[in-house]
């Protein structure tokens, strides 16, 4: 409310720490002010507002706030600040300049630049949270003193469409004022995004499709060129926002400063068991500035995802060569050593069918408070995880995170296990039974787990702790091992070996629609929503729907029904059902729009189903 009223005056940030949005310059902002609750909101550096509640209702306290630092500065700052920014679709270049303007001392000077992005789907639309920032002590003596600021930001998993970049300078002593702060603009020419830039095609000799928006971002008028980039090596055409069909001809079209396009691309594989890369590219008439888009394929397996999270070790190896001998296509995100010990992000993750998290011999940090949002924000579009993390429960998951995607209650610590036993007819560990060979007896950290509601023991040790547990929460399935799978013998008689164990774990989470029953089941016991396909939603445009498919219990059949959409905030965009339904399954289609015939923005919604049994939702990514 207070940014409406003066959009002129107030820049905002959200620092985020202890959730999916915590990064290292978020936690040095709350280290510089001592943070200790949330919300803290700080008033040009100066006024702490701490615990407020909900904007709206600490609307009073942040305006007489903010018109008290109006009046102590009268509204102009002694340092003036120019800059810009611009991106290529790997890397953010800002730069800032800080002039000092008025004759006037300002000790412990900082000068920053803030990377923020809108429209991040965390509990609600957010705005302004902080994807990254840098800094450097400055010194500004006497007027017409200037300093700059030069930085380069890695995007990981950023919307370009919705990044700003910041500035400000501060003292960092004292009141820790803040003297002044200005939105840099961008100066690049355009912006290109794909949401999700992975797809499989398990069967091969499939369709795979991607779509994604070519902004202008510039101040004038600019003729971009889409060029096809052909290195799938499978016949692969695109297509503009507009265009009659799908084509292999470079493509030119005037974007007006603001202007949006979609593009679409569409690569038809063969039986060649393979992952292909490739895309689109994008060039500025303007400048000649380009920019490349690529997408990858994985044609005849399912498309996983390998976490290699085990610090500066090479534990990894040793699940790879079971994936190979398995015939899954990976993508190995080696955490330490290729991504600055970061791993993925939750857009980094989708498209991806499954997630295989392994920390191998590491004992602390495995799976973060951090880690664990990201998971469930992945695994919230219905896609599996298996996790191998040794001592993984004596850190610091989230009790959402352990109870309702790992099916967990509760547990016991280091039980150990020298032998692993299975369960008879279980999806995962029918027949098996290896003993453990550990590198040493401190990795043998094994926990005994109680099942939650949604949870199932899949395995136990030799004394009959359970030290595994499969999860299935009607939206995603996951596997967790609590003891180190490198600790198995990897040439072992069948099923005893790493490529059978995590082989079945990666069907059981791929597998069907998340959900135990099969899908001709006539008689479900709850009525629930039983998948959506695809998921995430790519808008392609007329005659490309979406398939919701429900399971309607004899005790909800022939009774009022509704199936709606809603956005994350809960406002109704349409009604996809309105009538009775007779036990059984069944499928709604939907075309992507709103009631009004719209098409959608990217972001999550909610498909919300009510019944005379109560109610049911399932998550609904859609991109464009």
């Amino acid at each position: 409310m207070l940014f409406d009223e003066f959009p002129e005056t107030l820049l905002t940030c959200q620092h985020h720490v202890s959730d999916a949005y915590e990064v290292p310059f978020t936690v040095e902002r709350a280290s510089l002010y001592g943070v200790g609750g949330i919300p803290d909101v700080r008033m040009d550096g100066v006024a702490s507002i701490v615990g407020a509640g909900s904007p709206s209702g600490a609307y009073a306290a942040y305006r007489s706030a903010f018109m008290a630092r109006m009046e102590q500065t009268g509204g102009v700052s002694p340092v003036s600040i120019t800059g810009d920014f611009s991106h290529n679709g790997s890397t953010l270049s800002a730069t800032a300049s800080f002039r000092l303007v008025d004759p006037v001392v300002l000790a412990d000077l900082r000068a920053y630049i803030v990377v923020l992005e809108n429209g991040i789907v965390y509990g609600g639309s957010n705005k302004h949270v902080t994807r990254a920032g840098h800094s450097i002590p400055v010194t500004l003596t006497n007027v017409g003193d200037v300093v700059e600021l030069n930085h380069d930001f890695t995007i990981s998993g950023w919307n370009m469409n919705n990044v700003e970049v910041i500035a400000f300078i501060q003292t960092t002593s004292g009141n820790k004022a803040i003297h002044n702060g200005r939105d840099l603009p961008a100066t690049a020419d355009f912006s290109a995004y794909m949401a999700v830039r992975v797809a499989a095609i398990p069967e091969g000799n499939g369709e795979a499709e991607f779509t994604g928006t070519i902004s202008n971002i510039g101040d004038v008028s600019d003729e971009l060129t889409v060029t096809l980039e052909d290195t799938f090596g499978w016949p692969t055409a695109f297509m503009l926002e507009g265009e009659g069909g799908f084509h292999t001809a470079p493509s030119m079209v005037t974007l007006s400063p603001g202007e949006e396009i979609a593009f679409y691309l569409q690569v038809t594989t063969d039986a060649d068991v393979r992952i292909g890369s490739g895309g689109v590219q994008v060039e500025s008439g303007n400048t000649g500035t380009a920019m490349t888009m690529l997408a990858r394929i994985f044609n005849g397996s399912p498309a996983i995802l390998v976490v290699d999270d085990d610090a500066n070790r090479n534990d990894e190896v040793f699940i790879l060569d079971a994936l190979d001998d398995i015939g899954y296509l990976y993508d190995d995100w080696d955490v330490f050593f290729e991504h600055g010990d970061t791993p993925p992000t939750a857009a980094e993750m989708f498209g991806y069918d499954a997630v295989l998290w392994t920390c191998g011999w590491r004992l602390v940090d495995q799976v973060t408070a951090v880690d664990a949002q990201n998971l469930m924000a992945y695994m919230d579009t219905g896609k599996g995880l298996v996790l191998i993390s040794v001592n993984a429960l004596a850190g610091s998951m989230p009790t959402a995170f352990v109870e309702d995607y790992l099916g967990v209650a509760s547990w016991t610590n280091d039980v150990g296990a020298d032998e692993i036993v299975g369960i008879p007819a279980d999806p995962i560990s029918d027949g098996i039974d290896f003993v453990m060979d550990y590198p040493h007896p401190t990795t043998n950290k094994a926990d005994d787990m109680v099942p939650s509601a949604v949870g199932t023991v899949c395995m136990h040790n030799d004394l009959g702790d359970r030290v595994a547990m499969r999860a299935d929460n009607g939206t995603a399935r996951s596997v967790f091992f609590t003891f180190g799978v490198n600790a198995m013998t990897p040439a072992g008689p069948d099923p005893n070996n790493a490529a059978t164990l995590l082989g079945r774990a990666l069907d059981w989470v791929y597998q069907g629609d998340s959900q135990d029953l099969p899908w001709n089941e006539t008689a479900p016991a709850l009525s629930v929503i039983r998948g959506v396909t695809p998921n995430p939603v790519a808008q392609f445009g007329a005659g490309r729907g979406t398939t919701v498919q429900l399971s309607i219990a004899g005790a909800a059949a022939d009774a009022a029904l509704t199936l709606d959409l809603v956005d994350v905030n809960g406002r109704h965009v349409q009604r996809l059902h309105d009538g009775a339904l007779p036990a059984g399954q069944h499928t709604v289609e939907w075309d992507g729009r709103d009631a009004a015939g719209r098409t959608l923005s990217s972001g999550m919604y909610y498909l919300k189903l009510h019944t005379s049994q109560g109610g049911h939702s399932a998550p609904v990514l859609v991109v464009r």
